[in-house]
């Protein structure tokens, strides 16, 4: 995403972990942005905020592998109307009134803990899964304490924390640290 924001926001504004396996062979890949900005405008929107929209600054003329992305936004697409339900669901029992970061947490815990509601059992590894990371997002707002009391354990030859989803067949790398039925690990 391309765009810039308040201060006041940061809490809420993420790029959903992608590139991942939702089943052996199957990669959900280009729902990054469009994902979290779903999440960004359904808070907003809950808030009775508003998003303003100018002329583009920056011009992509990156070509790239439409084979793989045409294959990656199929499985985004076949994933997409869970995903938002599950959004919708979860900012439903978040207050209006509450600041940007309880939101993104009430948010949070309401996506994670409603994954297993009419959610096909093959998707729900990977939306258990972003269910941890939002949470683990939410946790960085919270406090100022939240990053040193935070459990994670980064390894030292490794850009990114990582999440096992635990599919059949293969794993998908997220942030954070979880089993396969979503939970998380020590």
């Amino acid at each position: 995403m391309n765009f810039g924001f308040t201060r006041e926001i940061a809490p809420i504004v993420t790029q959903v972990p992608q590139n991942i396996e939702i089943m052996d062979r199957y990669s959900l890949w280009r729902f990054d942005d469009i994902w979290g900005g779903y999440i960004l405008q359904s808070l907003i929107a809950l808030k009775g905020d508003a998003i303003t929209i100018g002329d583009p600054v920056v011009v992509h003329t990156k070509a790239g592998d439409l084979r793989r992305e045409v294959s990656g936004e199929h499985y985004g697409h076949l994933v997409s109307p869970y995903f938002y339900d599950l959004v919708d669901r979860a900012v439903e029992d978040c207050s209006p009134m509450a600041p940007y970061a309880e939101a993104y947490a009430a948010f949070a815990q309401g996506f994670r803990g409603a994954v297993d509601r009419g959610v096909p059992s093959g998707y729900r590894p990977l939306l258990r899964a972003l269910g941890l990371f939002f949470e683990r997002w939410s946790e960085l707002f919270l406090s100022d304490s939240a990053l040193a009391s935070a459990p994670f354990a980064r390894p030292a030859d490794a850009n990114m924390w990582s999440i096992q989803t635990g599919q059949a067949g293969g794993t998908g790398t997220l942030p954070f640290s979880t089993s396969g039925d979503g939970t998380e690990s020590p």
